[in-house]
């Protein structure tokens, strides 16, 4: 994939010590993972490498924002998203990945290619629930949602089967 080949981290020339990356992640970013959940997004992700001897440990700041869709009134709207990630790479003799995010890597590699963990960070940090900031979201449906609810009640009020069913003794 010669379109992930920018995000591909050669540490092995490196330093020991710190190094700092900075991507810009938008909608060709994105068009990458089939069947991404994230459209119209803009994102910057701040990489902090800190080679040390046997691990090299990634500080990922992402900040931007993404179009969604409001899960109550179903209208679009951009959010921001901000997150702080701890990435881990340890020097081993196999590949492994012990937790989400530290991997055991052969101390030949020289590179690690940080794409998907930044795709990953990215969907992870959009919310379960998606709405508009309150009193953001659609006020003709808001009005139409207020009445539907306003009905509901009147008919559970009034209806007289219940007062009924509470009348009858179970001795």
């Amino acid at each position: 994939m010669d379109k992930l080949k920018h995000y591909e981290i050669d540490f092995g020339g490196k330093a020991f010590g710190k190094h700092r990356f900075t991507y810009e992640l938008n909608e060709e970013f994105f068009a990458i993972f089939e069947g991404s959940i994230v459209q119209n997004a803009s994102f910057t992700a701040q990489v902090e490498m800190n080679k040390q001897k046997h691990m090299i440990q990634f500080d990922i700041s992402l900040s931007g924002s993404t179009q969604v869709i409001c899960d109550r009134c179903n209208d679009p709207f951009e959010m921001d998203l901000n997150s702080e990630h701890l990435l881990l790479l340890k020097m081993g003799d196999h590949v492994e990945e012990e937790d989400v995010d530290v991997y055991v890597i052969p101390q030949t590699q020289t590179t690690w290619n940080i794409a998907q963990q930044l795709y990953e960070y990215v969907c992870t940090a959009m919310p379960m629930r998606i709405v508009h900031p309150e009193g953001k979201c659609n006020p003709e449906f808001m009005k139409t949602l207020e009445h539907i609810n306003d009905h509901d009640e009147t008919e559970q009020q009034e209806d007289p089967r219940w007062k009924k069913l509470k009348n009858i003794n179970l001795n």
